[in-house]
């Protein structure tokens, strides 16, 4: 997870979000909602998961979990907000 959230926190920041907000006022904040995902997430699924509805989707072979599908559908908006008003907010324009 360490590996992952460095390398996308340096994408994000040089190429996804052009942002005026300095890297050592970003990685703190980017660290804190990577960590506040995490939770979210894993708490979310394990209620769906312990609510076993067996819902699932086959394309040939491969099953898709609806499960999980439904842990990012129900978080996407909190994540958009944290990634695009907190961690990397766009520069105010001078009036």
């Amino acid at each position: 997870m360490g590996v992952s959230a460095s390398f996308f926190f340096l994408w994000n920041y040089f190429i996804n979000f052009r942002t005026h907000t300095r890297k050592r006022d970003a990685l703190p904040r980017y660290a804190a909602a990577v960590g506040c995902m995490w939770a979210l997430s894993s708490a979310l699924l394990a209620t769906l998961k312990s609510h076993d509805y067996h819902h699932a989707f086959a394309l040939g072979r491969m099953g898709l979990d609806l499960d999980v599908v439904a842990t990012q559908f129900f978080l996407s908006g909190l994540k958009f907000f944290l990634y695009h008003k907190w961690v990397f907010p766009v520069a105010k324009d001078p009036v």
